[in-house]
């Protein structure tokens, strides 16, 4: 395995009809690649039940880039 993703219905009370994309995680010497794009496109394929979808971020992750 070189990495994954998984989401769920959002945990926050106070987000109706939202979907959270819970982690994504890829090895740094598979970084780069697409992998996190295409792990990104399941999420939002998956999640298509909710109207949105959240995602939390570490304020100390240098290195998100997000895909709409």
């Amino acid at each position: 395995m070189i990495g994954f993703s998984c989401y769920l219905e959002s945990r926050d009370d106070d987000l109706d009809d939202t979907g959270e994309i819970m982690a994504i995680y890829i090895l740094k010497e598979y970084q780069g690649l697409g992998i996190g794009k295409k792990l990104m496109e399941v999420c939002y394929k998956e999640g298509s039940q909710y109207s949105k979808l959240s995602l939390w971020v570490l304020g100390s992750n240098k290195k998100l880039v997000v895909f709409l």
